[in-house]
């Protein structure tokens, strides 16, 4: 998880992770000096799973994403911004139903937006996306994607071949080039603008 300022969805957000991950699960949270309550939220919570990490200086929120996949040390990372709410039992879905595929090495799901009152806004299902990658990354870039690194979940493997992740570049760009892509249209996300 990266944050930066993100005190408002950040406890409901914490809430909706942590009851999914197993004993031997981690929470990497890397923060990019935040100057509101997200700090002092993350260590409220006395979980030994999360582990919080600070930037050395700013870093933007690629670098915040590049720092955060890292420092992951567990089998499989699932990206998550500041103000995703998972719905239940999504990681244990993914993570099923990536297990299964191989060789392919990333899943995503659909996501839902809220409004900040809770007020569903969106939902973007994946539905057809273009068979060239070339084009696909093109749409990403352009934000015309069908879908987000949010609700992306991927073999930690990967990080070797996308990090560190340019600054000009985002970290949904790079995990694509690298990867054959399964969508998982089961598997919803819910996140807020």
């Amino acid at each position: 998880m990266a944050t930066y300022n993100g005190a408002l969805y950040l406890r409901e957000q914490l809430e909706s992770i942590l009851v999914q991950l197993h004993p031997e699960d981690e929470l990497i949270i890397s923060d990019d000096h935040s100057t509101d309550d997200t700090r002092s939220i993350i260590a409220s919570y006395k979980d030994p799973r999360i582990k919080m990490i600070m930037n050395t200086g700013k870093t933007g929120h690629v670098g915040n994403f590049s720092n955060a996949m890292a420092h992951a040390t567990g089998e499989f990372i699932a990206l998550s911004d500041q103000d995703d709410i998972w719905v239940e039992k999504r990681l244990d879905r993914m993570v099923a139903l990536l297990q299964g595929l191989r060789p392919h090495s990333l899943v995503v799901g659909d996501i839902v937006e809220f409004d900040s009152n809770g007020v569903r806004a969106n939902q973007r299902p994946l539905g057809p996306t273009p068979a060239n990658k070339y084009l696909q990354m093109l749409y990403i870039y352009l934000g015309r994607s069908k879908y987000c690194g949010c609700a992306f979940l991927f073999r930690r493997e990967l990080t070797r071949y996308v990090l560190p992740i340019r600054p000009i570049l985002f970290h949904t760009i790079c995990l694509r080039c690298f990867v054959p892509l399964f969508m998982a249209r089961w598997c919803t996300w819910k996140r807020r603008p």
